[in-house]
């Protein structure tokens, strides 16, 4: 979600006009369910307030209800449908609701009214990964990177184009700047751990994947590939026992099996 603005755009009456000040502020603090007592109050006088419909969304979004998050941006959209940063928000809850094609659509809007903006861009890197046009989103992140060198989220997200295009050497060294920029990201760790198992390192990717599980001991794709690099070193009982670790997690993990 795109940060609340130090200043609402859509002034309301001075007396909710403080109020919803209030409120972004208390949502800068990370103070969710106060500002969203505040937000509502602010619709329940003015149900069409740019701001409160916007922000209010951002924080069900947060709250993970993207359902309620969708319907209160998508209303602050018909009030102004010129605001960049309500499509991104708005694709970015569309993507949370697996609706990649409508959220890819939102954050083209939003470099419509804001070319080059760098969220949007990245925003829809996400979205073009997850729809499977890896060839797309390295063009979108390599947009990113160059307005915003050390992104290290970008920097994972190229490792992830380039590994979906089979480009694996290319993938480890973005994986490597990645964690050089964000040390302890489990997700840079994980799919170095990918990379190294396709290259056939398979020492080197259950290397990966313990230094990713010492971050998200629970993550059970981590535990089920570093399973299959015991496995392709013949080391079988250690392989045995990362399967059954992944499925204490979850017991229904297929591949485990």
């Amino acid at each position: 979600m795109r940060p609340p603005p130090t200043s609402v755009s859509h002034r309301p009456p001075p007396n909710l006009g403080q109020a919803l000040q209030e409120a972004v502020a208390l949502q800068q603090q990370g103070r969710l369910r106060e500002a969203e007592k505040i937000y509502a109050r602010v619709l329940k006088a003015l149900p069409d307030q740019f701001d409160a419909l916007n922000l209010l969304g951002t924080i069900k979004a947060q709250r993970g209800q993207a359902g309620e998050a969708h319907r209160l941006i998508t209303a602050a959209l018909k009030v102004n449908p010129r605001a960049p940063d309500a499509w991104v928000n708005l694709g970015i809850v569309l993507h949370a609701l697996k609706r990649d094609q409508e959220a890819l659509e939102s954050f083209d809007k939003a470099l419509e009214l804001k070319p080059g903006d760098a969220d949007a861009l990245h925003q829809r890197a996400n979205a073009l990964l997850t729809l499977g046009r890896a060839q797309d989103a390295l063009s979108a992140v390599d947009q990113v990177l160059a307005l915003i060198p050390r992104h290290p989220q970008a920097r994972l997200n190229r490792g992830l184009a380039l590994a979906a295009l089979e480009r694996h050497g290319e993938a480890l060294a973005e994986f490597d700047g990645a964690l050089a920029l964000f040390p302890g990201n489990p997700a840079a760790r994980y799919n170095r751990g990918i990379s190294l198992f396709s290259a056939g390192r398979y020492e080197e990717a259950v290397a990966a994947y313990d230094s990713a599980l010492s971050i998200a001991p629970d993550h059970v794709k981590a535990w089920n590939n570093r399973g299959l690099a015991l496995q392709a070193l013949n080391r079988h009982d250690e392989a045995l026992a990362s399967f059954s670790r992944a499925l204490e997690i979850r017991k229904d993990y297929a591949d485990a099996h």
